[in-house]
């Protein structure tokens, strides 16, 4: 397990995911829980390994039979999109349940979403911001988003932009940045709410959002995957607003994703 992250980090050895997907492999076969979650993550972003969503739930499912709280998680994700297993609400809600006991701050926003789109569980925004706001104080990216966008929309709340602008710049300055939230800080520079009007800073957030690399861009795809409904309208504005060739072809591609992901009710 060591020798991966070490090759994973290129860490006193050459940087390289296939030598540490082969060590996580070794690891994983010999039961060890977190290297069984590293492996499905390879398999699941195609890191080292050829993509292969049956094989990362299969790992996350070993994970998680181990207690290892990310594989809860992650196979709680896959539930919820129907990647590698068959779609089941209820079993997603579960297992974000089982690892929020653990503090898995990404599964506490995870039960968010749930509450807020009424997925394995009944809808309930009340529920949704007190998981959102928990994740958030637990340093989650994408529940910083969250928060931002209760702030801007005024969910539950008063609208308050510089508030939104404050959630939004949190989870895009995190270590593990959300491109939701730089997305949606970027339409308040090119717009001008809760900050000054600045078209530059906002072509910065969203080349800072653009994916360098194919793992990436399945992760901002998994993502996206059970995103709100306006940001489609939030992509398009901005090609709208920035007149800049590159950056409107990648929002061109994004938006044609979100048309393949499910529609929340």
């Amino acid at each position: 397990m060591q020798s991966g992250l070490l090759h994973e980090g290129g860490k006193g050895c050459e940087k390289s995911m296939e030598e540490a997907a082969k060590w996580y492999e070794k690891a994983a076969e010999a039961d060890d829980s977190c290297a069984q979650a590293n492996l499905g993550f390879c398999y699941d972003r195609g890191n080292g390994v050829k993509m292969d969503k049956e094989k990362a739930a299969y790992w996350y499912k070993k994970a998680a039979d181990n207690g290892e709280s990310r594989g809860m998680n992650n196979l709680g994700e896959m539930y919820r999109t129907g990647q590698g297993v068959e779609i089941n609400y209820e079993e997603a809600f579960r297992l974000y349940q089982e690892a929020a006991k653990d503090k898995d701050n990404c599964a506490i926003y995870n039960m968010g979403e749930c509450y807020e789109h009424g997925q394995g569980v009944e809808k309930n925004m009340e529920k949704a911001l007190e998981m959102y706001r928990q994740a958030a104080e637990l340093g989650d990216s994408s529940a910083c988003c969250a928060m931002g966008r209760f702030c801007e929309y005024g969910i539950l709340m008063e609208i308050d932009m510089n508030k939104a602008v404050e959630w939004y710049t949190k989870g895009a300055d995190s270590k593990n940045k959300d491109e939701e939230a730089l997305y949606r800080l970027a339409l308040c520079y090119a717009e001008g709410k809760g900050v000054a009007q600045d078209e530059e800073k906002a072509r910065e957030l969203c080349r800072r959002a653009w994916p360098e690399n194919e793992s990436e861009k399945e992760g901002i795809r998994n993502d996206f995957f059970n995103a709100p409904n306006d940001l489609s309208q939030v992509l398009s504005s901005l090609k709208e607003l920035l007149h800049d060739e590159v950056i409107g072809a990648q929002l061109d591609e994004l938006v044609e994703y979100l048309k393949t992901t499910p529609v929340k009710k």
